[in-house]
């Protein structure tokens, strides 16, 4: 299983986010003669590292934040946090004990960053499970382990809590129509949109849609409802075009 397309990485603008993960792919390219790869749960144990090495107990709610808010799949995102990283965690905390050994890996050959090559696996000893062991025995980070999980499980807990309110609205037609209604409100200047470097952030404004409604007709996924968001996108286009054909158009606000 890869666990890259949960998580939300660094870009050329985003260097200074501390709460963006380090995107190691280059690496791959870098070194693409030695036909090397990732271990499957690579970037879960990237993700691991931040967490509970490089950032404060007071920091792991802006770090969530951060990550929801550039999450592809906000569902699919709480479902990582439940089903692997509260039982990673878990694991961490059980096995913590000293390793006097110093971590080896068989014939490795030197990459850069402290990144190894060891057949055929791109590894790096500071996103490993025995230096997490270590390390957590070392300073005594159990209890802050812990308190971390709880962090975790009241996070998930408000996201399912906002999904199920009592005050939601009911969408009885095809949610693809509501997101192309959304998307040319916001775009002809009805609605306040969420914003990304000054244009409407479409990731942003499919999320709320499924945060605000429930559908009845059809449950949409997270991907399919944002095609429909996207102001002149193949889906949005071709419903465009039906339903003008039908005599529907949104005048733009002149107000």
């Amino acid at each position: 299983m890869s666990f890259k397309k949960y998580f939300a990485f660094k870009r050329d603008n985003d260097s200074g986010n501390e709460y963006l993960l380090d995107d190691y792919d280059f690496l791959l390219t870098r070194y693409s003669d030695l036909n090397l790869t990732f271990e499957n749960d690579f970037y879960l144990k990237v993700c691991l590292r931040k967490m509970l090495f490089d950032l404060s107990r007071m920091e792991i709610k802006s770090f969530l934040e951060v990550q929801l808010d550039n999450s592809e799949n906000p569902d699919e995102f709480f479902e990582l946090i439940l089903s692997e990283i509260i039982p990673a965690i878990k694991t961490i905390i059980s096995n913590a004990q000293i390793n006097g050994f110093g971590i080896e890996y068989y014939k490795s050959i030197e990459l850069e960053n402290d990144f190894v090559a060891s057949e055929g696996i791109i590894r790096n000893r500071f996103y490993d499970y025995r230096l997490f062991y270590h390390e957590t025995s070392l300073f005594k980070y159990e209890m802050k382990f812990e308190r971390i999980v709880e962090i975790l499980k009241n996070f998930t807990n408000t996201y399912e809590e906002n999904k199920t309110r009592d005050n939601i609205i009911i969408w009885k037609a095809n949610p693809n129509i509501l997101a192309y209604l959304i998307s040319e409100l916001a775009n002809k200047g009805y609605l306040d949109a969420p914003l990304r470097n000054g244009k409407i952030n479409n990731t942003q404004l499919t999320k709320q849609l499924l945060n605000t409604f429930k559908f009845v007709d059809k449950k949409p996924t997270f991907n399919g409802l944002k095609q429909f968001v996207i102001q002149n996108s193949e889906e949005n286009e071709k419903l465009d075009y039906k339903l003008r054909g039908l005599g529907w158009e949104i005048p733009k606000n002149i107000s």
